[in-house]
């Protein structure tokens, strides 16, 4: 399914735009259409490292605690 997309960009931008679309003999949808998915990769590849590196830091002060000769967790109860 295709949806009509509408946006104000500059004059000399859809200028250089429609002359490379003729040069390298493509799609002003394609084009556009690729340039759309490739940000969405990239945006959504950037939120996952985020989320990523986020639980390895929660993961790793987890694993501070932790004894590393016995793999035994430390209790910080006193008796």
């Amino acid at each position: 399914m295709s949806k009509i997309f509408e946006i104000n960009i500059k004059e000399d931008i859809v200028k250089n735009f429609k002359l490379a679309l003729m040069v390298n003999k493509e799609e002003c949808n394609e084009v556009i259409e690729r340039f759309m998915m490739d940000y969405i990769t990239s945006s959504f590849s950037a939120a996952s490292q985020k989320y990523k590196n986020h639980e390895i830091a929660k993961s790793s002060k987890v694993n501070e605690g932790m004894i590393a000769e016995k793999g035994k967790a430390k209790v910080g109860c006193k008796t």
